[in-house]
């Protein structure tokens, strides 16, 4: 603790995942074996995570900023793969590098903001030679959120907005174009009444303001071993509702 205002901290940390084992339903053609104990199992997978960081507070309590940037490095990764219906695990080096800060502030009564963002740079050795990012991990995240609440009516009035962005991922290690996503922007509004005692909560809501089209999960089935086709799942469209809310706890 430097002062009032400002910490600094730093960590280490060893994590271990255990090993397990894979049920192929053909053999593995891209290693040329069949059902060998190296193809049929996994060790475990040890994680050195090391990260540093700062939690500040500014503007004579009003606002908060916190940072933290961190290595990560992977001995036996445990790397998942999809190669058409064949689902398995094998132990590969992977590691990770990365940022991540944070800035919330309540600048007047009931105004809250928040304002975030991430970025990840992790490289998974794979079987075959090269690279690949880790699967769904986008290399920048952003966020951001903005909340105005006020005494009306007898109760609380609020209204709100928040949008995420997420950058291009992928869905499996094979690095191939149909298991690839592009970045999208997903943002929220909605505007709620909650009683004094806040027991009760109406909140009418719109959700994916802009009918933004995102991939959510994608799998690879085109090739000739396959059925000819990639498999997608979409994220909800534009949806709004309406929804109350009861507290028993008081």
């Amino acid at each position: 603790t430097m002062n009032d205002e400002l910490m600094l901290y730093t960590t280490w940390n060893l994590g271990i995942r255990g090993g397990g084992y894979n049920a192929p339903i053909i053999p593995l053609a891209f290693t040329g074996d069949d059902y060998t104990d190296e193809i049929m199992s996994y060790d475990p997978e040890k994680l050195y995570a090391y990260e540093v960081g700062f939690k500040a507070t500014l503007f004579d309590g009003l606002a908060r900023l916190n940072g933290a940037a961190y290595y990560y490095d992977y001995q036996d990764y445990q790397a998942f793969f999809i190669f058409g219906i064949q689902t398995f695990t094998v132990n590969t080096d992977a590691e990770s590098k990365g940022a991540e800060l944070e800035f919330t502030t309540s600048p007047i009564e009931g105004l809250d903001i928040l304002l975030g963002a991430a970025y990840n740079d992790i490289d998974v050795d794979l079987p075959t030679g090269g690279t690949s990012p880790s699967v769904v991990a986008p290399e920048w995240n952003l966020n951001a959120m903005i909340r105005y609440e006020w005494p009306m009516l007898g109760g609380y009035v609020a209204l709100q907005a928040d949008t995420v962005y997420v950058d291009n991922r992928v869905f499996a290690l094979t690095g191939l174009e149909p298991s690839a996503a592009d970045s999208y922007t997903l943002s929220n509004v909605s505007v709620s009444y909650a009683t004094e005692d806040r027991s009760w909560l109406l909140r009418a809501f719109v959700d994916n303001v802009t009918d933004e089209e995102y991939l959510v999960q994608t799998f690879d089935l085109s090739g000739l071993d396959n059925f000819g086709m990639t498999e997608q799942y979409y994220g909800r469209p534009q949806w709004w509702g309406v929804s109350l809310q009861y507290n028993f706890g008081g």
